[in-house]
């Protein structure tokens, strides 16, 4: 269990940095995804060892942080899907709004001249 050296706070910065430090090398590495993964569960046991030995917290603890955090992110990316295809739906509605209303307005016969 924590013994109090570490506030929720740092600890979810902490753990949040890591894996996005994480992502950004697993997403640029050349490797095969079999040498990733293997590549990703050695830092990960890393990470675990370094954040036991630097915040003096139980892993089980760790683990169970690392997943709230992640389900956070998922949650927070659902929602912004969701927003920006509200988005683009509207974007398109107002496009072709205005464009029926510029046919309606311009007189097809004087485009011709």
């Amino acid at each position: 269990m924590a013994s109090g050296n570490c506030s929720s706070g740092k600890l979810t910065a902490f753990v949040a940095g890591a894996l996005a430090g994480a992502a950004a090398a697993f997403l640029l590495s050349p490797k095969s995804g079999r040498e990733n993964r293997r590549i990703l569960g050695e830092l990960g046991e890393k990470f675990l060892d370094e954040l036991q030995d630097r915040y003096d917290v139980d892993r089980e603890d760790i683990k169970k942080k690392g997943k709230e955090t992640l389900e956070q992110g998922r949650e927070y990316l659902a929602e912004k899907r969701k927003e920006l295809n509200e988005a683009i739906r509207a974007g398109r509605e107002a496009m072709e709004k205005e464009k029926k209303e510029l046919e309606r307005v311009l007189d097809p016969d004087m485009l011709e001249d």
